[in-house]
């Protein structure tokens, strides 16, 4: 199962470490050695980069959107796969779980 994570960009949500803000040096850091190694993957479409998704394979993931937005898509995924109950989420007491 994929996450949008913008302008036409599909990450599978199993495949997620971790998902951070581009603005912090240690993300900085790690964008810039994967593109050196050619691991970086920019759906920004040059849009600025507002988050940066972390995968398990060793890929950096740019997105313009929110790293809060991408967080609630993968929880609402997650819970509609019965993945995670909805206490597990992060996002279970701020946002509406049943909108879409």
């Amino acid at each position: 199962m994929f996450i949008s994570v913008g302008y036409g960009g599909f990450v599978a949500v199993f495949e997620i470490s971790a998902i951070g803000i581009s603005d912090t040096a240690p993300t900085k850091a790690r964008r810039r050695d994967a593109k050196r190694k050619g691991f970086l993957i920019d759906f920004t479409r040059g849009h600025p980069t507002r988050s940066i998704l972390f995968l398990k394979n060793h890929e950096v993931v740019l997105s313009s959107l929110k790293s809060e937005t991408l967080v609630s898509r993968a929880d609402k995924l997650l819970i509609k796969l019965g993945a995670v109950n909805k206490e597990a989420t992060f996002y279970h007491d701020k946002f509406s779980l049943e909108k879409e």
